[in-house]
């Protein structure tokens, strides 16, 4: 199998995915826009066309594969709901203090070893 027909395949294997997708429900959370069939999403400020047929630039043309497998995913990942919003009851970091270690109890590593940690 040639690198060209495994990226054909990857890109008709997320067609396939996001054709199952209602666009209407992710537009507004996506920052996209719906016109019939495709969802219309700004890619450093290009429009990129999404549907089931593929993605394209303004001109019409596909871009290159990476910018699609990125669009792809976003899709794929975006949930179908909003988040659930906590009301009243936000866990309080005094409740979850005892699942760390208290910086006195960490023992100390040589020096090169702490230059990602922050005191």
């Amino acid at each position: 199998m040639d690198k060209s027909s495994v990226f054909e395949e990857t890109y008709t294997n997320y067609l396939a995915q996001i054709g199952k997708m209602d666009f209407e429900k992710i537009a507004d959370r996506l920052g996209a826009e719906t016109l019939g069939d495709e969802l219309i999403i700004p890619v450093f400020g290009k429009p990129m066309r999404i549907s089931s047929d593929g993605i394209s630039e303004s001109s019409g043309s596909r871009p290159n594969f990476s910018v699609c497998v990125i669009l792809f995913k976003y899709l794929l990942l975006c949930p179908d709901h909003d988040p659930v919003e906590m009301s009243g009851s936000a866990l309080r970091i005094s409740r979850i203090r005892h699942l760390f270690p208290a910086p006195s109890s960490i023992t100390p590593k040589p020096r090169w070893q702490n230059i990602f940690l922050v005191a």
